[in-house]
């Protein structure tokens, strides 16, 4: 199995968030920017687990305040999502509150506050 392998991204995003929980942000960046590279070509064939990629790189981000990076990778994780209807609703909304923190975070207060609308609201329609 080489070091691009689809089956290594799994363990790469585990280890991401073992990092990330211990601090160690750095390393977490970086296991998880391996996963998101093996994961981006096949986005079309796991758009699920590609956007899980993307949102583990996206936390990371967001914990060391760069905002201005996990805000795209934040954007193409909900188009992803989006992408498959009805079957990651949960998933879809908690990237939605995720994208919403970093444009607060960047001053877009009105389009975070839709966000967290539309996450609320998507998350109550699952629950019923």
């Amino acid at each position: 199995m080489g070091s691009h392998h689809p089956r290594l991204a799994p363990i790469l995003e585990e280890q991401a968030i073992v990092l990330h929980h211990r601090g160690e942000l750095e390393l977490a960046e970086s296991q998880a920017r391996r996963a998101v590279a093996i994961r981006i070509p096949a986005a079309d064939s796991d758009p699920r687990g590609t956007a899980e990629a993307l949102g583990i790189l996206a936390l990371v981000l967001r914990e060391r305040r760069k905002w201005t990076e996990a805000e795209p990778l934040l954007r193409r994780a909900v188009t992803l999502y989006e992408s498959r209807p009805g079957s990651a609703t949960w998933d879809l909304a908690n990237a939605l509150a995720a994208l919403a923190s970093v444009l607060k975070e960047r001053g877009q207060i009105d389009e975070s506050d839709a966000l967290l609308r539309r996450a609320a609201a998507l998350k109550a329609h699952a629950a019923n």
